[in-house]
């Protein structure tokens, strides 16, 4: 396995250069429930970069980094050419999502909550009982690794 993580490292988000191929739009409905997750815990992730000529260029968080201007965050530095950034900017979401949810275990979660969280938190997909999106039709081709092959999403 190759570890790609280069430095940890905290940058100021008015210095991290979006990338111009981000396709992730953000409704102000997860902007909203974002927000509220920081005014309740505070910033508990990390902003994923490249360094790139005139310094660093993010793969994931460009949601956080555009509501955090002032701020500085915590950023994981990756050591990747064009390409493989390309296929990680593609892919990470589309992984993360196809993860299934464990009733009982997300359903102790939240009754562990307050009552006054829990109706904050209610509009994000899983936390409510509301049927989840079917995204298993294939909307596009699939990305193709073009040094194995392996076909990701489509």
């Amino acid at each position: 396995m190759k570890d790609r993580v280069k430095e940890f490292k905290r940058i100021p988000a008015s210095e991290l250069i979006p990338n111009e191929k981000n396709w992730r739009r953000h409704p102000r409905e997860q902007v909203q429930a974002f927000q509220e997750v920081l005014d309740e815990v505070g910033f508990a992730d990390v902003v994923i970069v490249r360094e790139v000529d005139g310094g660093y260029e993010i793969i994931d968080g460009h949601m956080r980094t555009g509501m955090l201007q002032d701020e500085t965050l915590p950023a994981i530095v990756l050591d990747l050419t064009d390409e493989e950034a390309e296929i990680v900017l593609t892919t990470m979401d589309p992984l993360g999502a196809m993860a299934q949810k464990n009733d009982e275990k997300l359903d102790e979660l939240v009754d562990g909550l307050a009552e006054d969280l829990k109706e904050r938190l209610k509009d994000i997909p899983h936390m409510s009982d509301e049927p989840e999106r079917d995204d298993s039709t294939p909307t596009r081709e699939p990305l193709v690794c073009p040094e194995c092959g392996h076909e990701f999403g489509g």
